[in-house]
């Protein structure tokens, strides 16, 4: 994260810079009011070279996507001179800020190489999210060329006629084959026509091709799908990340790994690199064929053969240090393409039981759950600490799905998760879910007994995103009595619906928050929700009530361990969208936001139409157009498409 003291405040703000004041949200009180301080002397301006030069190193992160880190440099080297001598007198942090994309002309690049005196490189030329144009392509490769053995990070993103056409390619390859003692990332990738609609990232490196000549000692990184190299190569010994390239059996990926010490995450997401098993049945338990004990995620997205990374994946579990690695290991295994067989979607069962439990999901602050005939998808998110696992992923996708059988496996997969049915502490720290559910999904009675497992074990998700089908549905469900509330996630804030509610969903939606604003609903109440009460209850007006008079009306229990915040509802539209949502003007002080969505970034499941799972609003370039706080009196702010509602220069 970049420190902000470029950036964010006007530079001429810092020179006046003062020590940060307690702030009394209530204002201040009358006896606390004096004249305004005397000018003392900003705080920064007391860091010492060392802390300051270290803020300058944090700042000067080339990789950052907020900002360019060159920019930031510049802009600190212009706040004083003494800011402007520690720069200018630290080659590092220059040598730390090469992205050609700030680079491109002569004079300043120049001098900004100067700068670098002979201090380690970290070089930058992305043309898909720098918006690097192809004039630049000789200027990197020169500048690649002329200071290879500086290069400590090189990340590259070229398009053909960025290197092949303009005659670069031969340098590239001779610049590549050259050792390097100092390199320590290395991210390159080509975007060539003969990638065109493949589904996998071709090799274009030369035939019998040794990338840096096999001695690259430093290296930890190696992102390189268009080349070849050998899974024997001597600098992967040292390497943490690997992203795998030309095609490799199963067996020989597994005996390399053994061999890689310092290895943390393998990856093969673009370039379908493993296409057969090979002899999986010779790798035993023996000390000579253990995975790295610092080895802690798998990267696999699968458009051709799923079997054959199942295969892989099951084959990990059964290496003996599997059981004794230094963190819980994470998988991100994704897969787009026809119905396997029965039986491989049974290993494909194993697989999730297998690392569902082994990446410790139970820690998750952030779940996504998608449920459909064609689709199951399960994403995990933990917490930001570096013991931490990584996220989990595990999202089949089948482009059939008609067949019967994927149904039933659909339900299958999500009856192996690791949820109890007796405790709600499986997943205590999940404030964020997702989930939904598709109309069409079978819906057997394991399901459904799963489903309210998992509902009932999520008692502190404050932050919900889903469809209004599936929330109707979760209204269905009969929570387990461990779940001690009639409430559906009891401690919820926001809800985003990324649909907007039919008139079928009224009801629904009435039922779901009723309860939290203690306002009586005559729509009929779920068994599971019209749960009694032996407290003292009281009405919205404050008349006491029993348990026997209670059928059919939400009634707040003020004893209640739990006190129903529910802030904000925001409801994604499109511009054809129509609904007239003026009941829920009775649940005053609820905000009711509108947000626009673009529909080509929505792959929202509605129906049986469509296969993609659901985004959240603000993540798809959703933008809010309308705010309305319940009952404040212009419910005709809540019908949804009326004239006026949505302008021309929101769509």
């Amino acid at each position: 994260t970049r420190i902000a003291i470029v950036g964010r405040i006007p530079i001429s703000s810092y020179i006046y810079m003062t020590e940060p004041q307690p702030i009394n949200k209530l204002g201040p009180h009358p006896a606390h009011q004096h004249r305004a301080a005397p000018y003392t002397t900003p705080r920064i301006d007391k860091l010492s070279n060392e802390i300051l030069w270290r803020i300058f190193l944090i700042n000067s992160d080339a990789k950052a996507e907020d900002a360019l880190a060159i920019d930031t440099l510049r802009l600190s080297s212009q706040v004083c001179s003494r800011w402007r001598a520690l720069i200018l007198s630290s080659s590092s942090l220059w040598g730390q800020v090469l992205d050609m994309s700030a680079l491109a002309n002569q004079e300043w690049r120049d001098e900004v190489l100067r700068r670098t005196g002979e201090s380690p490189l970290c070089v930058l030329g992305n043309s898909n999210s720098r918006g690097w144009v192809p004039s630049h392509s000789k200027t990197t490769v020169d500048l690649v060329d002329a200071h290879w053995a500086r290069i400590r990070w090189l990340e590259l993103v070229l398009t053909n006629h960025e290197w092949a056409d303009s005659g670069h390619e031969v340098d590239i390859w001779a610049i590549f084959a050259r050792p390097t003692s100092m390199l320590k990332v290395f991210r390159i990738m080509f975007n060539t026509p003969q990638q065109g609609n493949l589904m996998h990232a071709p090799i274009i490196s030369p035939p019998d091709f040794l990338v840096f000549s096999n001695t690259a000692p430093a290296l930890h990184t190696c992102y390189a799908l268009n080349i070849a190299f050998s899974l024997s190569a001597p600098w992967l010994v040292h390497v943490r990340y690997l992203s795998l390239s030309a095609p490799v059996s199963a067996h020989d990926v597994l005996r390399a790994m053994t061999q890689m010490p310092f290895l943390r995450c393998l990856a093969d997401e673009s370039s379908n690199a493993i296409t057969h098993t090979g002899d999986l049945a010779s790798l035993s338990e023996s000390s000579q064929h253990v995975i790295p004990r610092a080895f802690d995620q798998i990267l696999v997205a699968a458009y051709l053969n799923i079997e054959v990374y199942l295969d892989f994946l099951s084959s990990l579990t059964l290496l003996s240090r599997l059981k004794t690695c230094a963190h819980p290991l994470s998988l991100s295994l994704t897969y787009e393409g026809p119905t396997p067989s029965p039986s491989t979607l049974d290993l494909a069962m194993r697989v999730l039981h297998t690392y569902s439990r082994s990446c410790s999901i139970e820690s998750a602050i952030d779940l996504c759950v998608t449920l459909a005939p064609f689709h199951f998808g399960l994403e995990a998110q933990f917490p930001d600490v570096n013991s931490a696992p990584r996220p989990f992923c595990f999202d089949l996708q089948f482009t059939d799905p008609h067949l019967p059988s994927v149904s039933e496996h659909i339900t299958s997969f999500f009856a192996v998760l690791p949820i109890s049915s007796s405790t709600a502490t499986t997943f205590p720290h999940v404030e964020i879910l997702t989930i939904q559910i598709c109309p069409s999904l079978s819906l057997t009675p394991i399901l459904s007994m799963k489903l309210a497992a998992f509902v009932a074990a999520l008692p502190n998700v404050e932050h919900l995103f889903t469809t209004p089908f599936t929330l109707r549905f979760l209204q269905l469900l009969s929570l387990p009595e461990f779940a001690g509330t009639p409430f559906l996630f009891p401690r919820l804030q926001n809800v985003t619906l990324t649909e907007c509610p039919e008139p079928s969903d009224a009801a629904a939606l009435q039922d779901f928050l009723a309860p939290r604003f203690g306002v009586s609903t005559n729509s009929p109440s779920p068994p599971s929700l019209a749960t009694t009460t032996t407290s003292s209850t009281v009405t919205q007006t404050g008349s006491e009530s029993t348990k026997n008079n209670m059928p059919t009306t939400y009634i707040l229990n003020h004893t209640s361990l739990y006190t129903p915040v529910l802030k904000t509802l925001i409801i994604l539209i499109t511009p054809r969208d129509r609904a007239d949502l003026r009941y829920l003007d009775e649940y005053t002080e609820l905000k009711v936001v509108f947000e626009l969505e673009n529909e080509l970034q929505l792959p929202l499941i509605s129906g049986d139409s469509g296969g993609d799972s659901g985004a959240r609003g603000e993540e798809v370039g959703s933008q809010p157009i309308m705010e309305y706080v319940c009952g404040d009196g212009h419910c005709e702010d809540l019908i949804v498409g009326r004239r006026g509602q949505i302008s021309q220069t929101d769509m």
